[in-house]
């Protein structure tokens, strides 16, 4: 069997070459040279994000579950767990539409509210993906 890198290791590949490699000699070149250091930025995302992305979309799946706006999703977790990962996206973003169409209608301003709990916590995953040193 051929050995085949996954998608985390080609990530941290190309951050690499990226730090490594090219920077050094764009040094003159700033524009460039900060395109350069975003890209970076934006792979170290990408790979926290397929790291992470199970765990969140399961626990927002678990969380979503037990409010109203959860009826569409799969009653099952391994149902859901073996839809593509785009398809728990959707259902995902669905419920938390309908969450926010009720918290708008109901005009809830109890942030002790299960729903502002869930919202909370989301942002914090959301956080902990694009900036890990971010707490709140």
């Amino acid at each position: 069997m051929q050995y085949r890198p996954d998608a985390k290791d080609l990530i941290l590949a190309i951050q690499e070459f990226l730090l490594k490699d090219l920077i050094p000699k764009l040094e003159d070149e700033d524009l460039l040279s900060y395109k350069t250091l975003v890209s970076w930025n934006m792979l170290g995302v990408l790979s926290r994000e397929l790291e992470k992305e199970t765990d969140f979309n399961s626990k927002e799946w678990k969380n979503l579950l037990e409010l109203p706006c959860g009826e569409g999703l799969p009653r099952d977790i391994n149902d859901f767990e073996r839809l593509p990962s785009k398809m728990r996206r959707e259902f995902l973003k669905e419920a938390y539409f309908n969450m926010a169409k009720e918290l708008r209608k109901s005009k809830n301003s109890n942030t002790d509210s299960k729903e502002w709990q869930i919202l909370k916590e989301q942002l914090q995953d959301n956080l902990a993906i694009s900036n890990p040193r971010f707490t709140l």
